[in-house]
């Protein structure tokens, strides 16, 4: 398990011990805190950890040898969320920053592929969709959805076209979508958990807490 903090480092610990131990830690003081983490394996097969932090860029790690192996440099503010972009991909993850924009990065060529414009305040959270396509059961479509304060969800779709939820009245602070990606659920500052319908842009159910939700994660029961 990987974790990033404030002190400007990660830790990579080993959690498959009865007792978890910090078997390294990770420092660039340079980045500044540490605001989001995703794995990410190129296309020689190799896992890398991508870190955004407080500089505005993006380092890709090389956990066994301790080192920064790649930097991505062109978000204009705090990095606030990375994802992996699965399937035909292979090698490219999203971006989200304070800067309101969406980038969508290579980790071969080392290069930003495209940004996506659009939110009026800071990105705060993301997901990514893959599905097969029906006349090709080996492609398959790939769907961003963001997350901003705002107060709209959108949805980024590859051919382009955007659809946009704004039946909100609170900041948004986080996303996940569920494992058929046909709903997506947000948190607000409200306490409010809403399910929407990733095909229509409709709220389907609200859920309401007492506080400020900070993260969602959805648990199975079988």
């Amino acid at each position: 398990m990987a974790s990033g903090s404030n002190d400007n480092t990660i830790k990579i610990w080993n959690i498959a011990s009865q007792q978890v131990n910090c078997e390294c830690t990770l420092d660039d003081r340079g980045s500044g805190y540490i605001f989001c983490l995703e794995e990410l394996k190129d296309d020689r097969n190799e896992n890398l950890l991508l870190s955004g932090s407080f500089d505005r860029k993006i380092r890709a790690w090389d956990i066994t040898k301790k080192v920064v192996m790649k930097i991505f440099e062109g978000h204009a503010d705090w990095v606030s969320v990375i994802k992996l972009i699965p399937n035909n991909c292979p090698g490219q993850f999203v971006s989200g920053s304070y800067d309101k924009t969406i980038k969508i990065w290579d980790i071969r060529s080392n290069c930003c592929k495209q940004t996506l414009i659009g939110h009026t305040d800071y990105v705060i959270d993301l997901e990514v969709i893959s599905k097969k396509t029906k006349s090709d059961t080996h492609q398959s479509s790939t769907t961003i959805i963001s997350c901003s304060y705002d107060k709209t969800i959108r949805c980024w779709h590859d051919d382009g076209s955007i659809r946009v939820f704004n039946e909100l009245t609170a900041n948004l602070t986080c996303l996940k979508s569920t494992e058929s990606g046909e709903h997506v659920l947000s948190g607000d500052k409200d306490g409010s958990i809403k399910v929407w319908d990733v095909n229509t842009g409709e709220c389907v159910n609200t859920i309401f807490t007492e506080a400020y939700v900070t993260r969602l994660e959805i648990c199975p029961i079988k």
